[in-house]
């Protein structure tokens, strides 16, 4: 069970990173992101820092740094 609720949270966040990444290739800022999608500021700031270094298209791994 709690197995499952990791792998829920994890896809979760990866859909967070996913949702950051695009309105940040969209020219948003933190802010602008944060009153959007109703994310923290601090957590849409966090998944910024470790998507740096990250392909595009890598949200699971993005998404394991944000958890960490």
């Amino acid at each position: 069970i709690d197995r499952q609720k990791n792998m829920i949270h994890m896809l979760e966040t990866a859909e967070d990173v996913h949702r950051v990444m695009e309105l940040t290739l969209q020219g948003n800022n933190i802010e602008k992101i944060s009153e959007m999608t109703g994310l923290d500021s601090q957590y849409v700031y966090n998944i910024l820092v470790c998507a740096q270094g990250f392909r595009e298209d890598d949200e699971i791994a993005v998404a394991h740094l944000v958890l960490g």
